[in-house]
C-alpha cells in the first residue's frame, strides 16, 4: 500500500482545500525549511522566525479557500511568509524605538500592533536582500538561474517550462531545486 500522499503538489492542495488538514500539514512540512530560512533573513531569530512560521501556517490555513492556483503555490505561501515577516519586524521595531525614548506608556497601549509604517532599516533591510538576491543570481550557471526565474518570477508550471527551455520535465525540477538550494545555502 502506498504513501496516501504521495500525489503531485496540486491534489496535495486540492485535498487541503476540501478539509483534509493532514494534506495540509503534509503541504507545511514540504515548505517549513525554506519558508523558515527566508522568515529568519528578516526576523533574525530562528525561535522567532519559527513562531512567525506558525503565524503564516494559520494565515494559510484560513485562507486556503482564496487560493485559485494563479501562481504556484509556494509562491502563494512565499508572499504570506514575507509579509508576515515584515509586519513582525516593523512590530519589533516599533516596540524597540519606544523602549529606547523610555515611553513607556505607549509600550503598554499596545498602539505599536497595529502600526504599519515600514521602518528605514527594515527598508534597507529589503534593499539589501534585493542586492544580494540579484548578485546570487548573476553568479547562478545561467541553465538554473533560467529555469529558476521562469518558475517563482514568472509563475510558469514545470511543463511550460519544459517546452520554453526545450529540456524534459525532470531536468526542470532538478534545475529549480537546484537553483533554490542554492540560493537558500547563500542568502546567509
Amino acid at each position: 500500500m502506498g504513501n496516501r500522499y504521495a500525489y503531485p503538489l496540486e491534489e496535495l492542495v486540492k485535498q487541503a482545500q476540501q478539509g483534509d488538514d493532514i494534506a495540509f500539514s503534509h503541504l507545511a512540512c514540504l515548505f517549513q525549511h525554506r519558508l523558515e530560512k527566508i522568515i529568519t533573513y528578516y526576523v533574525r531569530d530562528p525561535e522567532e522566525a519559527h513562531d512567525v512560521f506558525q503565524e503564516v501556517l494559520m494565515s494559510a490555513y484560513k485562507n486556503l479557500k482564496n487560493f485559485r492556483g494563479d501562481s504556484a503555490f509556494y509562491t502563494w505561501l512565499y508572499r504570506i511568509s514575507v509579509n508576515a515577516a515584515k509586519k513582525h519586524r516593523v512590530k519589533m521595531n516599533s516596540y524597540l524605538r519606544r523602549m529606547d525614548t523610555g515611553n513607556r506608556e505607549r509600550i503598554n497601549s499596545y498602539d505599536w500592533v497595529t502600526q504599519e509604517i515600514p521602518s528605514p532599516e527594515l527598508e534597507v533591510s529589503c534593499e539589501e536582500l534585493d542586492k544580494k538576491l540579484y548578485s546570487l543570481l548573476q553568479r547562478m550557471p545561467k541553465d538554473l538561474r533560467d529555469a529558476f526565474l521562469l518558475r517563482d518570477r514568472d509563475d510558469l508550471s514545470y511543463a511550460s517550462i519544459s517546452k520554453k527551455m526545450k529540456c524534459p520535465l525532470g531536468t526542470v525540477r532538478s534545475r529549480i531545486s537546484r537553483a533554490r538550494n542554492y540560493l537558500l545555502t547563500h542568502l546567509n
